[in-house]
């Protein structure tokens, strides 16, 4: 008999070990999901780096083996303009890594891409991160942290939003993206402007007007925001994208802007698009940032709880979240 229990206790601290070993170190309660996480973000050194685009990486500082997320940034907003919400998803165990697509001199924009350039653009800088990332000289990791290229999601606020859909749609056109994405959180995606009543869809054309006419094969989440004026016209705009969508997952911040999840300050922008209570930033970023985490764990640590948990009662998200809506997503998901 003790020869039996000792056996079962040895299989269950096996299994313990190996359940932690795939969940990469990473052990936020899903009740903690909209607060800062239990790890130390760390913003990487990267000035010398041989990216083909400049990188704001920021990453847990604690030894382990973590998840990437790939970000791109809106039209003409710096990369570095994100970073009060890339510490709070770091903060959960995520290597958040984003390239600067464009040239600024001070405030003046020197080099703005057409966006098939920008979509080409970001899968060169993926593919060298696919390459480099742990091996880079100068590190651009911290020492005893490893990102695991395997667990590779990509996202995108605005136009970069739709740079995230179209990498993933394989729409490269100079380039090849070899990155296997994981998963897609696409933040407000915009896919062009109006000027009247007229639509100006920027090419190449992503959007189809057709229900269920995108065909996403890995799992997907849409997270818009609920005061959206020029910045994100219908038709254009995240209810198209998720509309369009065959299988996704679909949130609205509701009393929340278009660029308010961009570190405080940014007035101008913020209100030229719409925008929350001013001094109140911190909530967007902590719930976009939850919804993001919470997808992210579901999907690559094996915990969907905390995810399940926002679909079922959005109201547990420190601001209101309307619409909740779900076309579906692989079943581990929703296996407790």
């Amino acid at each position: 008999m003790a020869s039996l229990l000792t056996s079962i206790v040895l299989t269950l601290l096996a299994a313990i070990a190996s359940s932690e070993a795939i969940d990469h170190l990473r052990k936020t309660p899903p009740l903690n999901i909209f607060e800062m996480g239990m790890y130390t973000p760390v913003r990487m050194d990267t000035s010398k780096s041989k990216s083909p685009k400049p990188l704001v990486i920021i990453s847990p500082q604690e030894a382990g083996v973590y998840p990437i997320l790939y970000f791109v940034h809106g039209f003409d907003i710096p990369n570095y303009e994100y970073t009060q919400l890339f510490n709070f998803i770091a903060s959960h165990g995520i290597i958040v890594v984003a390239p600067m697509l464009f040239t600024h001199f001070g405030i003046i924009p020197i080099y703005l891409p057409s966006h098939q350039q920008e979509i080409d653009d970001a899968a060169n800088v993926a593919n060298w991160l696919a390459s480099y990332i742990n091996t880079a000289e100068p590190s651009i990791l911290p020492k005893q942290v490893t990102a695991n290229i395997d667990m590779f999601a990509i996202s995108g606020h605005s136009r970069g939003g739709k740079t995230a859909f179209a990498l993933v749609l394989g729409y490269t056109k100079k380039t090849t993206l070899n990155v296997k994405v994981s998963a897609l959180l696409a933040v407000d995606p915009v896919a062009g402007g109006k000027l009247g009543p007229f639509k100006h869809p920027t090419i190449p054309h992503i959007l189809t007007t057709k229900a269920d006419s995108l065909n996403i094969s890995i799992p997907a989440t849409i997270i818009g925001t609920g005061k959206g004026t020029i910045c994100t016209p219908k038709g254009l705009n995240h209810a198209q994208f998720y509309k369009e969508c065959v299988q996704s997952s679909y949130f609205v911040v509701s009393n929340y802007g278009h660029c308010d999840m961009l570190n405080d300050g940014n007035a101008l922008i913020k209100t030229m698009c719409g925008s929350g209570k001013r001094g109140t930033y911190d909530i967007m970023r902590r719930t976009l940032g939850g919804i993001m985490v919470a997808f992210i764990d579901a999907y690559f640590g094996g915990r969907p709880k905390a995810y399940n948990e926002i679909l079922l009662n959005p109201s547990l998200a420190p601001t209101k979240l309307h619409p909740v809506e779900d076309k579906g997503l692989p079943q581990q998901y929703y296996d407790a």
